[in-house]
């Protein structure tokens, strides 16, 4: 989805990149402006790729929660992987997360999100039931999440992959 979506040549966050896996796809797919955002340097991403000027790694501040401190209309593109879920965790809310990279996107500017954890998942349901079995505090219905983006600004679209599951929004116009 991200490579029909977003344009080698744009800049793209990858908000809380955490080991930097996903800018490594980035990477490897051709990406020339990949920003990395998360409360530690991303362990995977090479010091090659942030010399030559490919990826540029921004430390979040943990005593800040939501907010990201970069310039507004900065990004065409932002990845959220696994991470709208755990920003409770760290003292933010996900609507003040989600205006906050509205506020970086450029006009027509794309957020992708995946791996939000539904409250019907069998495998959420099962890992609670197992001692010491990580599982997310935080799980979510489809109509949250679209309530959220709808609040932050976003409009939402479908990805033909992921049914009828919002994985594509576009910074209001």
């Amino acid at each position: 989805m991200v490579l029909h979506s977003a344009p080698l040549h744009l800049p793209i966050l990858d908000w809380g990149c955490g080991n930097g896996h996903i800018s490594c796809f980035l990477l490897e797919a051709g990406y020339t402006q990949i920003h990395c955002y998360a409360f530690r340097p991303p362990a995977l991403i090479s010091s090659d790729a942030c010399r030559d000027g490919r990826v540029t790694i921004h430390v979040a501040n943990k005593r800040h929660g939501s907010s990201i401190p970069l310039p507004s209309c900065s990004f065409q593109t932002v990845l959220s992987i696994g991470v709208l879920e755990h920003v409770r965790e760290t003292g933010g809310t996900e609507i003040e997360s989600l205006r906050e990279i509205n506020r970086i996107l450029r006009d027509g500017g794309r957020l992708i999100g995946y791996h939000l954890p539904n409250v019907l998942s069998p495998i959420e349901a099962l890992s609670r039931l197992l001692p010491g079995k990580y599982h997310h505090q935080y799980l979510f219905r489809r109509n949250q999440v679209v309530n959220l983006l709808d609040q932050a600004g976003f409009s939402v679209s479908s990805s033909p992959s992921m049914g009828s599951c919002p994985g594509i929004c576009s910074r209001g116009l």
